[in-house]
This record gives structure tokens, sequence and C-alpha cells, in this order.
């Protein structure tokens, strides 16, 4: 037996013992048990031992001596082992209630509350040796059972809790040092781990929630979460005590920034941990081959158009051109035979430079990098969003939009509470991370549209600014056309900032003096700005569609076929269910209409300008039968930024609330007590025990939804449970080097959206035969060989088990291999990881 199984529930309960006899072995546990009951009997009787303890003992020596009689005789329920847990839980109770009232004398349980509720430090005595040291053996055995129950091995607990003792042994160490008290009152911090404990115990006893909230009895997510909390609370009482953050004890406004801080380089640097380990070590399918192809044509070739030489045997042929093009370009002219894609030509600058400095691996990475630099955008922007305050001349305070008081250091850790959550939001959408795997354009498109609505917000009357919003604006609209519909919310954002720079700079005296006409012009001249500005950056994507499509206002793009209105309420409905998935916005519902309510009283300006971009920006996608909830990620740092309004407005009223119910459980509270209890984030040390119950709750409910929404992603790098569109893994690019290797250099190969991925990777021409009736794909493989090409067939999707049949009823078909690439189903239905055959197409004998 091993020792692990000691502290599994499964092994207590295990009712399978009693189906059978014990052998005779299990006598000597009946004699145990008796001979334990007489001399607890006899140590009772003589008055050696309190009653309390022998009555316990009499009746746990009792119970193992009837258990051990049940698996004799294979009793049911009798029989089971965890009558003699029971047993020993009985015999340690009288221990552990004495332990539990020194424990309570010592104020444990009033610094867990403290802990928990992330109160102000203690100022009193400190906790006795033993205290400490059993709580410390309670940890150790609690984290044992949970890893024992999660299959883990037990040797972590002690790991993972010096892992979190580690603020408190720094601190100790230079205590001593020093020549200073150590406060043993600081292990308090390990009381979050407590709730994993009871969660553990409820999962494991059957207790079970309702869809996706049950997640919230998973042990590893409890501990997950718990751990964090404790370290954190850890880590804050290590650095007041180390006298580094003596201003942890007023307000903990460094505390807050520290934490904001903490999160987002975290956030950004588990998204490049990511990256590194998903990212796509080939391109396929549409839209990620073709931005890559674009890239390294101009680089290559000086040009974003690419080559299809294939193209003049279908019109010496008369069949059509369009299985001879990969998808997402346009048919060739009749002239070069080169075409463009559909898509905007604005990232191919992106793709290009990074495959000019890094090879091919650089195509793979440029998307991940713009992420990050994205993420550090959206904490930009979300901070002056929720602080967009203006200050009154000669009042000397800060006024909210909705007109009330706001202190400027509150105001100043909501910025930071509210960057730091909108940024680990953003990061954490399932869609932000599998669209930052591939060379697409929505991340760049994401980065550029916030980076112009932050400039425009930040404005403020500078001309510079100003223009430089409209020079993100142009390089947006020349990474994806639909950004152009940003331009309303520019335009707004800038008149918004004139009037809070005229709140900001005017004085009584002088305010007078400006005329209606002034501020028109000075508004004039920063939309001027910014439009010049954006025509400027979008002027090359311009003179390209005059040279490609004979206008500058004509793309390559048919997309608007499928825009209309009439499917506009169906498309809007379906897209805001699948952001309603938990992975994405689901579970942050409820804090983003907090946050709605908390933004029109606070921050009604941005509220506007934010509303104006989504309603425009959504409203014009939601038109387009096919939208996906990529085509607008860059709406998602705005939903991002509301939840994140939210759960800091759900925490102020929290604050607010047991700041009340201390000031009523006060006798005569002071005034610095009334102002400590209004501080931001922090309740104060004396207020009611419900308060701290209050805090700990949403505290509690606030980081588990946040974990729990985040989890299955957070776990993407280890578990690489990750598949996106066009994505290749590392074998399945090795696969493209073999099928160079297996084939003739001027070898063509039929196959279906692998085409772009063979002709990139391969160096092979390729067509996709299932467009093409039967007749003129037998003309189009007679051709090939009569000028003496080797014609190949790369079985990887559905939509050639037709061509398989032509092909076999006209030509020999040999298989010369195998290979690993994705397989598409019919059209919609995605891809599989397959090893498909590659057969070689020959003339029968």
């Amino acid at each position: 037996m091993h020792l692990d199984n000691l502290l599994r529930f499964d092994y207590w309960l295990d009712a399978s013992v009693a189906a059978q006899p014990a052998g005779p072995a299990m006598w000597l546990v009946v004699v145990a048990g008796l001979l334990g009951w007489f001399i607890a009997g006899y140590l009772g009787r003589s008055k050696r031992a309190p009653r309390n303890v022998v009555l316990a003992w009499m009746f746990a020596a009792g119970l193992v001596a009837l258990v051990g009689l049940g698996r004799l005789f294979a009793i049911p329920v009798l029989g089971w082992r965890v009558g003699w847990l029971v047993a020993a839980l009985v015999a340690l109770a009288p221990p552990v209630k004495h332990a539990l009232s020194r424990a309570q004398a010592d104020g444990l349980a009033t610094d867990c509350l403290h802990a928990l509720s992330f109160g102000p430090p203690r100022a009193g005595n400190d906790w006795s040796a033993t205290t400490a040291a059993l709580w410390l053996v309670a940890h150790w055995l609690g984290l044992s059972v949970v890893f024992a129950n999660l299959n883990l091995s037990i040797l972590l607990a002690p790991a993972l809790l010096t892992l979190l003792l580690a603020p408190f042994i720094i601190v100790a160490a230079l205590n001593v040092a020093r020549r200073r008290a150590i406060w043993l009152w600081t292990l308090s911090s390990l009381a979050p781990l407590t709730i994993t404990y009871v969660t553990t115990w409820l999962s494991f006893s059957g207790v079970r929630f309702e869809g996706v909230l049950n997640g919230v009895l998973s042990p590893l997510l409890s501990l997950i979460v718990m751990s964090a909390l404790a370290f954190v609370i850890g880590g804050r009482w290590a650095i007041h005590r180390s006298g580094i953050g003596a201003r942890l004890a007023i307000g903990d406004r460094g505390f807050v920034r520290g934490s904001a801080a903490l999160l987002i380089v975290a956030s950004i640097g588990w998204s490049a941990w990511a990256a590194l380990v998903l990212h796509t070590h080939g391109v396929t399918g549409s839209d990620p081959y073709a931005y890559a192809q674009m890239g390294v044509d101009l680089v290559t070739r000086g040009t974003v158009f690419h080559a299809f030489p294939l193209a003049r045997l279908t019109d010496a042929l008369d069949i059509p051109s369009h299985p001879v093009v990969h998808v997402g370009y346009r048919i060739p002219d009749g002239i070069g035979y080169e075409s463009t894609t559909v898509w905007p030509p604005g990232y191919a600058i992106f793709t290009g430079l990074a495959y000019l400095l890094a090879g091919e691996h650089g195509l793979y990475l440029v998307t991940p990098l713009l992420n990050l630099v994205s993420l550090g955008v959206i904490a930009w922007f979300a901070y002056h969003a929720s602080g967009f305050r203006c200050r009154v001349s000669g009042i000397g305070r800060h006024v909210s939009h909705a007109g009330q008081p706001d202190p400027q250091d509150a105001g100043r850790n909501t910025q930071y509470a509210v960057a730091a959550l909108t940024v680990f939001f953003t990061a954490t959408s399932y869609q932000q991370v599998e669209w930052q795997m591939t060379p697409m354009a929505d991340i760049a498109a994401q980065l550029f549209s916030i980076l112009a609505l932050t400039l425009a917000l930040c404005a403020r009357g500078s001309l510079l600014m100003a223009g430089l919003s409209g020079l993100a604006l142009g390089v947006a609209f020349d990474i994806r056309y639909t950004q152009v519909l940003m331009a309303p919310a520019i335009a707004l954002a800038l008149v918004i900032t004139g009037r809070a720079t005229r709140d900001v700079r005017c004085t009584a005296e002088d305010t007078g003096r400006k005329t209606h006409n002034n501020r028109l012009a000075s508004y004039v001249l920063r939309l001027i700005s910014c439009a010049l500005a954006a025509f400027i950056a979008a002027s090359p994507v311009l003179v390209y569609h005059q040279f490609a499509f004979g206008s500058p206002f004509v793309t390559g793009s048919e997309e608007l076929a499928h825009f209309s209105l009439v499917g506009l309420p169906q498309t809007a409905l379906r897209t805001l269910g699948e952001l309603n998935h938990y992975r994405e916005f689901g579970l942050l519902t409820p804090l983003i209409a907090l946050g709605l309510v908390a933004a029109l009283r606070r921050h009604r300006r941005v509220l506007i300008v934010l509303a104006v971009m989504f309603a425009v920006l959504f409203g014009f996608h939601a038109a387009y039968h096919y939208l996906r909830p990529r085509d607008i990620l860059f709406l998602f740092p705005i939903v991002s930024w509301l939840a994140a309004l939210g759960a800091v407005e759900l925490w102020r009223m929290i604050s607010a609330l047991s700041s009340k119910l201390f000031v009523l459980s006060s006798q005569s509270p002071t005034l610095p007590q009334r102002r400590e209890a209004r501080s931001f984030l922090i309740p104060n040390s004396q207020f009611s025990i419900l308060g701290r119950l209050l805090a700990i709750t949403a505290l509690c409910a606030l980081s588990f939804l946040f974990v729990l929404r985040a989890m299955e992603t957070l776990a993407l790098p280890v578990t690489r449970g990750f598949g996106g569109f066009g994505h290749l893994v590392r074998e399945q690019r090795l696969s493209f080097d073999r099928l160079r290797q297996m084939t003739p250099e001027r070898a063509v190969i039929g196959c279906s959206l692998n085409s772009g991925a063979v002709d990139l990777h391969a160096g092979r021409m390729a067509f996709r035969p299932a467009g093409w009736t039967s007749d003129e794909l037998i003309h189009f493989v007679d051709a090939l060989h009569a000028e003496g090409r080797p014609v190949f067939l790369l079985d990887d999707g559905a939509e050639l088990r037709a061509t398989l049949a032509t092909l076999r009823a006209r030509y020999a078909l040999r298989e010369v291999g195998r290979l690993d690439v994705p397989y598409y189903e019919a059209i919609g239905g995605g891809s599989q990881n397959r090893r498909v055959p590659l057969f070689k197409i020959e003339a029968r004998r």
C-alpha cells in the first residue's frame, strides 16, 4: 500500500473492500481495538486522563474493533475503511480542540479574516510558536491531501508551501540579520488555502453544479486561485514588514499599483510564452497563406502580385482558371499570369519585413510580436479611458464626468486596476490567442485601431497627437479596409479631448474671451491634421488600387455581395452568442453590465466615443453573413475594458458597504478612521466581521470567475491542445519538405486547400482539381503529360473524392508515400490532422 492512498478519498470510501471477508490478520486489528478500549476505560476510572479524552478514545477504539469485525465477516457499510478514518479523527478531537482554543487566543481567526479581506496589518501580540507550527503542519497535510486526490506527487505539497512562504522566509532572514522580531502572524497569508481544502472535499464528495459553473469546485482551479492569493498576501505582508512599502499601511496605493503592474507583465509574459510554444511552423489554407505569400513576394519580387504559370495552360485549353489559383487570389490576367489577393496589402509590409530580417521563422513570429505590442497599447488605452477626468481650476479637486468628487489617489488606483484587468481579459481571450499564432491581419488591425483611438483620446488640443491618431487610422485601413469606419469615433474623440483641455487650462477670467469661432477653428485644425495624416498613410494602398484594379476606390474583395440588412439581426445574434462563450465574455457578462453603469456615471464622454465606435463597426460587420468573432477582434479591448471597470466598481461597492458597516459598528469612529474606511480597495481594519466576510466573498468570487474563464486558455502552452485554421505544427511543415524531396522539380500537384502551402513550402506548382468537371480535369492532366510534367495528387480533402474516382477510371494511380498534413472536410467543416496518401498519376499501359 502506498502512503498516498491514506490521503485519497476514494481509498477510504471504497465499498468493494467489504464484498469479501478479510484474512486472519484482521483479528489483530480487532484485538488492538478492544485493547485500546480497555486501556482508555482504565485511564478514565483512575482519573489519569480527562473525561472528554477518555470518551473520545473509547469511541475510537471501539469503532476500530467494529470495522475490523465488519471486514472479517464482510458486513456492508460496517466494513468500510472510512470507519477507521472517523475513529482517528475522533481520537484527535481533544488535542485539536485544545490547539484551536490556543489559536483563537492568539488571534488566528481574526488574522485570517484580515488576510483574506486584504485588511491592513495587525498591531498587537504575535502568535505562539505552537500555533505557528500547528498552522504549518495543517497546511502541509491539507496540500498533501489535495495533491494526492489530483493524482500528483505529495512531494509537491512541501514544495508549494515553501514557495508560498518565500516572502515570509526572506523577510524573516532579513529581520534576524537586523536583530528584529519575526512576526509569526504573517503566516496568516496561507488562509486562502483553506478554501481549496473545502472545495476539494466538496468535489470528491459528489457535490456538483450545472454547466460550466461546476468548474468552481475543481480542486485544481481552487488550488491555482488560492495559491496565487496566498502568495500575493504573503508578498504584501513581507513588503510591509520589511519597511520597503510603508505606504501600504495607508490605503495600499503602492500595493494596488504594484499588483496591477505585475498582472500586466504576467499577462504579456504568458502571451509571449504561449506564442513561442504554439506559434505555427508553416501556413496553409487561404488567409494565413495569402498574407505570408504577399510578404514573401514583396521582399523577393518587389510586388504583392503572385505568378500562376498554370493559368497559361487553362487559357489554352479554354477551361476555368480558378482551380490553378490559390484560394484568396484573383483570377490572373492573360498577359503576365500574375494576380493579387482579395485582401488589403498593408499587412504584407509586416510579414515582408519579418521575412527579410528573420527568414521563414520571421513570418510566424511577427503576429505574436504585434500581439505583445497590442497588449501594451491596450493597457495605455484602458488606463487613459478609465481616468478621463477634468480638473477645474481654483477648486483643487478632481471631478468626474458625472460631477461626483473623486479623490486623486483613488482615481489613479482605479486606472491601474482597470488597465491590468483589461489586459488580462484580452490576453486570455481564446480568439486573441488563436489568431496571434498564424500570420493573419486581425491582431495588427486591433493594434492600430486601439492606438488610433487612444491617441485621439490623448490629443487634448495637440495637432501632433491628432496627426498621429490619423496616421494610425490610415495604417489600420491599409491592413483592413473596414477600419475606415472608425473615423466618426475618432472625430468625436477629438471633440471630447478639446473640451477637456478647455476645462483644464481655462480660468474664470479668460474663459469669457474664447469665442465659439475660436473653439470651432481649433477643432477643425485637429480634424484636418488627423485626416491629412490618415490620407498620407492610406495613399500607398490607394495607389495600389489604381494600379491593380483601375481605381483608387476599387478593391479586390467581392465580399460586399454577402452583405445584407435582412440578415443583420440573425448574424448579430449568432455572433453575440459566440462572444458569450465562457472562454470569451460569457462569464463576464454581469461585470460588463456593471461596467456600463459605472462608465455612464463616471466616464460618460469616453463611453459615448466607444459606443459610437462599437455601434458603427459591429453594425456594419453584422450585415456580413459570414461574420466571425475574429473579424471584430479590435472591439474585444472595449468589451474587456467594460468588464474590468465593472469588476473594480463591484469591489468599490463592497468596500463602501464594508466601510459603512464599520462606521455603524464603531462607538465613536474618528475622522482618520472614516477616511480610511472610504479608501479604495482596502477596507478598514476595524470594520465588522460581516464586512470582512463580504469582502472575502467578493474577492474569492471574482478570482474564481477570472480563472475559471481563462483556465483552459492559460493551460494551452502545457496541454498544447491547439489547432487553428491555416496552422501547421512542426511535423506538418516537415511533410512539405518531404513532398519536395519525393517529387521532381517540374512536378504539378493536385490537392485542396493545401495548394498554397505546396507552392510556398514545397516549391511545386499546385492546382485544385475539385473545381473542374471530369472532362476538364482529364484535358488538363493530359496536357501536363504532353508537356512531360509529372502529375501527383495529394488526397488532403473531402472534396477530392469525386476527383479520385475520375482519375482512377482514366489513369493509373500509384501511391508514392504518405504525409502529415491538414485534411479539409467539406466547406465550413474545418480540418483534421491526418496522414494522407500522395499518388502519382500515370497513363495506363
